[in-house]
């Protein structure tokens, strides 16, 4: 039994290592909105290329000290055959979840860049003729849903048809004929691709609450003190999120020192 648990350990160490090394990558370096939309861009175009996918079955597969490691035998073996269902089962479910940057509104996302150079400028124009393709389509499957019993099935298995943004996001580029300058388009987009990367951001801003809450007798704070846990935890700085509420050490100095001025009448203007 503890032999079985160490390969099986050994096993999912190296099968799992590159997609939670994607995940600290993403946890690190993307803080905030405009590092989401920046990732939003890239994987618009690219997210089968994201070298975590390739290296889930690499490091798997085909790296010998891994092989070791996980002692896989030369040959056919039963705990080969463990290491090869499990790697290609988590490989689909990670092409699985990024395949949804192929579908509306992510892979819309290079509408929202904002170069002048002719490169750019043709590639909002390829974006928006595909969401014109993308509209038509969908279109012509609504009509035939309560028709066929195929289209319906399709219908149903296409989660974002049913979306009111998604759906709102091709009124407004219909009614612009599909201009990538569309402004009701534009900011309709913006909101659904500039967004926070993650929910750690509330996890981080709630730790220090609950901390502050068991050091008291009463389990209810007051909004006074909420506010102040808040804007001391330096969560939202640490994400570079602009946070105009924070106040600094300097400025409450200053504050003090106006203050100070005006009940001495020093102040000198």
């Amino acid at each position: 039994m503890k032999t079985e648990l160490d390969d099986h350990t050994r096993i999912i160490h190296i099968v799992e290592r590159p997609c939670w090394n994607f995940y600290t990558r993403e946890i690190t370096e993307c803080k905030n909105a405009v590092d989401e939309a920046k990732r939003a861009k890239r994987l618009a175009s690219g997210w089968f290329k994201e070298p975590h996918l390739f290296e889930t079955l690499k490091e798997s597969l085909f790296d010998i000290a891994n092989l070791k490691f996980m002692d896989i035998p030369l040959g056919d073996s039963e705990k080969a055959t463990k290491v090869l269902a499990f790697a290609w089962t988590l490989y689909r479910k990670r092409i699985w979840t990024m395949s949804k940057h192929s579908s509306p509104p992510d892979c819309y996302a290079n509408i929202l860049s904002i170069g002048t150079d002719d490169a750019s400028k043709e590639k909002r124009k390829e974006v928006t003729k595909k969401m014109s393709t993308h509209h038509k389509n969908i279109l012509t499957l609504e009509k035939y849903k309560n028709r066929l019993e195929s289209a319906k099935e399709l219908w149903t298995s296409c989660l974002f048809l049913n979306m009111q943004p998604v759906r709102l996001l091709h009124e407004y580029f219909n009614r612009d004929q599909y201009c990538p300058e569309s402004p009701d388009g534009r900011k309709l987009l913006m909101g659904l691709i500039v967004r926070l990367p993650d929910n750690k951001i509330v996890e981080d801003i709630h730790a220090p609450l609950r901390l502050a809450t068991k050091g008291n007798s009463n389990d209810r704070l007051s909004a006074t003190t909420i506010q102040n846990v808040i804007n001391s935890s330096n969560v939202i700085q640490a994400r570079e999120i602009p946070h105009s509420a924070h106040v600094t050490q300097d400025q409450v100095s200053s504050w003090a020192y106006f203050q100070y001025s005006i009940k001495n009448n020093i102040l000198y203007i």
